[in-house]
């Protein structure tokens, strides 16, 4: 895990043998993912599974920091809103 800046964290995380993503949180609310080599049009389950790990780890990190719950909405496969969950700093 890196310090991008004082109030920014960035760790990379392995999907897979064909897949990477940096994530990185911050003040204000920042959450961005940049991807390696590309952003996928799919992933495999396995993927998908280190990929919402991954990213609960680093909402947790961006709720601690924002000292404060963040909502969580996906999309499912046709585009509709799925139910909203809430990370929690306290749990």
């Amino acid at each position: 895990m890196t310090s991008t800046s004082e109030k920014a964290i960035t760790k990379t995380f392995r999907l897979s043998r064909r897949l990477t993503v940096d994530m990185t949180v911050g003040a204000g609310g920042l959450f961005t993912c940049e991807w390696s080599p590309d952003i996928p049009r799919s992933m495999s389950r396995k993927e998908q599974k280190r990929y919402l790990a991954a990213r609960s780890e680093m909402l947790k990190l961006l709720a601690d920091m924002l000292g404060g719950g963040v909502a969580v909405v996906d999309l499912d496969e046709d585009g509709h809103l799925g139910v909203p969950t809430m990370i929690d700093p306290n749990k």
